[in-house]
């Protein structure tokens, strides 16, 4: 039995590429003995179960938002330390950490035992430019060092797309390699299964956002206000298990039919819940390199469900993958001037398309780090 140990500080509930990672290994690795560290919030809605006796989930603390600036750093070491000490017990052939907040407790094993078996996987769900490094904490500007000192014996580093890659490449004055790879966040294949190929475009159109709301980095007010001025003929749900306290307020303030919040609704429940609805929507702002290069998982998972999706069209990575004579639609939207869209049918029309699902499925974008463990 190999053995494999994941590193994920952040609570593993709100990533579902890592949720999805777990079940590609569940079906087809029953040789692999994974043990997976993370933490927990207070006031998260569920907590992750995956049916599998070789995946131990152990979450070692509480990392609410909410909690004081002590009791966040104490919770950053007492992962680290628990993270550090696991390592030396059992000696995985195979560690994997996404993202740098993950690291310290693997830089801490590999540097005491330069000759280990164990090999270094990392993934990035997020890019962080330069600036955005200039100006964190003086605790995270020094987790980024450590993490710097591990790339030279990293077996494998990945990130979501080729844009995104391509800047971590030249930032850290890296050489690409074939230790680079790209895996994107794609869902599961089963989620297809959910499709209905008989869906039509009819009246109301129904729109579904599906994940954390922000009034300052997504267009909220400016989407709102767009489906308030189309007096009936669009309905937007929104459902969410992170909602700031302003937005909260604004929705309450708006009291419209139009706009309903729908709550959180578990991962694996979504294929179902997107199946009543005609379109997807994407509202990040832009306004970092992270979401300008920017194909995020929820594009995948409307689209494998049969939705068209509609996202700003300042993300470039997700520019690349606009459809032009097929159906269900991925279209960029200019969300800076939503009211010049005056005809809706425009934006949902199928004439003259042809329906094509792309396999955007998990199974395909881990299955070269599946088979590398």
């Amino acid at each position: 039995m190999k053995s494999l140990v994941i590193v994920h500080f952040l609570p593993i509930e709100g990533f579902p590429p890592l949720l999805n990672l777990l079940q590609v290994i569940t079906d087809s690795r029953k040789d692999l003995q994974v043990t997976v560290f993370t933490n927990s919030k207070s006031d998260q809605h569920y907590t992750f179960e995956i049916d599998n006796e070789r995946i131990n989930i152990i979450r070692v603390a509480d990392v609410s938002t909410d909690s004081s600036r002590l009791k966040r750093y104490y919770a950053y070491y007492n992962f680290y330390r628990t993270t550090y000490k696991a390592l030396n017990k059992i000696k995985p052939e195979n560690v994997l950490c996404f993202d740098a907040i993950s690291i310290v407790g693997a830089y801490w094993y590999f540097k005491k035992n330069p000759g280990t078996r164990s090999k270094l996987y990392i993934h990035y769900h997020e890019y962080m430019s330069p600036q955005e490094i200039a100006g964190a904490t003086s605790m995270m500007k020094w987790v980024f060092e450590k993490e710097k000192e591990l790339f030279s014996i990293a077996k494998w580093i990945s990130h979501t797309n080729e844009e995104r890659l391509g800047f971590f490449v030249k930032d850290n004055n890296l050489q690409q390699d074939a230790r680079f790879h790209i895996m994107p966040n794609w869902p599961l294949k089963k989620w297809s299964n959910f499709i209905r190929t008989d869906r039509t475009i009819d009246s109301p159109l129904k729109i579904v956002y599906v994940g954390a709301l922000s009034m300052d980095t997504l267009y909220v007010k400016e989407f709102a206000e767009w489906i308030l001025a189309q007096k009936g003929k669009v309905i937007w749900d929104v459902y969410s298990q992170q909602q700031a306290s302003d937005v909260k307020a604004y929705f309450q303030d708006l009291n419209s039919p139009y706009i309903n919040f729908k709550g959180h609704r578990k991962y694996d429940d979504l294929p179902q819940t997107l199946e009543a609805y005609h379109v997807g929507v994407i509202l990040y702002k832009g306004h970092i390199p992270n979401y300008i290069y920017n194909a995020p998982n929820k594009l995948f998972e409307y689209h494998v469900c049969g939705l068209d999706c509609w996202f700003p069209n300042q993300m470039k990575t997700s520019m690349k993958l606009a459809t032009n004579n097929t159906y269900p639609r991925i279209t960029g939207v200019d969300f800076e001037h939503l009211e010049e869209i005056s005809n809706v049918d425009s934006l949902v029309c199928r004439k003259g398309l042809s329906y094509k699902l792309y396999e955007f499925y998990a199974e395909k974008a881990c299955d070269e780090l599946i088979n590398s463990f």
